[in-house]
């Protein structure tokens, strides 16, 4: 059985938006994320980038609502 890879839509809208920023192509900066290319402006971006969305998501807003609606909840059936 073959495994499925899940795409992570996070990490590639940061990289898509660095790569238009730079002028460079989405595969480069998935390099130089992945540490086979250097290239420190590029870095830097993608981890600012990525921190920001994190402080985003974690957000204490969103961690009520999601406690108060749960989304994710699957209901047993008995």
């Amino acid at each position: 059985m073959r495994k499925q890879r899940i795409k992570d839509n996070q990490r590639a809208l940061i990289v898509k938006k660095i790569a238009e920023r730079h002028g460079v192509t989405p595969a480069f900066v998935y390099m130089v994320t992945d540490g086979t290319r250097t290239n420190e402006e590029i870095l830097s971006d993608y981890m600012e980038m990525n921190e920001k969305i994190n402080d985003v998501l974690e957000n204490p807003l969103l961690e009520a609502v999601n406690k108060l609606v749960p989304f994710n909840n699957k209901k047993k059936v008995s």
